[in-house]
């Protein structure tokens, strides 16, 4: 019974790292594009893109891990909710790891193209 436990465990915290990471690789490379493009003219679609990338995460973990995919709403629920004690650590470093993992991505796919836009604005 406790292997199950575990391997239940371990799906949530992997849900919660893809999840999480989810949100942060889509962001952080819309961003990273409109910085490339100067297309901060229009507000609104940065609004929907991260609006979207987080409805896409919250539906790909909800039904596994409950889809907190944030260290504060894990805390939150902790505390006022009730959530296992014993999930709370696993979680946090879940999606800790999952927004590094992420933006580690992000900073290699761009890595070279923002360097070389910033040596020819001179910024």
């Amino acid at each position: 019974m406790s292997d199950e436990k575990k391997i239940v465990l371990w799906m949530q915290c992997i849900f919660e790292f893809l999840g999480t990471g989810l949100i942060t690789l889509l962001s952080c490379s819309y961003i990273a594009s409109l910085k490339l493009t100067n297309g901060f003219d229009h507000s609104w679609k940065m609004s929907v893109v991260l609006g979207l990338s987080t409805c896409i995460a919250i539906y790909i973990s909800i039904f596994v891990s409950g889809a907190h995919l944030n260290p504060i709403i894990t805390l939150l629920f902790f505390l006022f909710f009730d959530f296992n004690t014993k999930k709370v650590i696993p979680y946090i470093l879940s999606q800790i790891f999952g927004s590094f993992f992420s933006s580690m991505l992000v900073y290699e796919w761009y890595y070279h193209l923002l360097i070389n836009f910033e040596q020819k604005k001179k910024l």
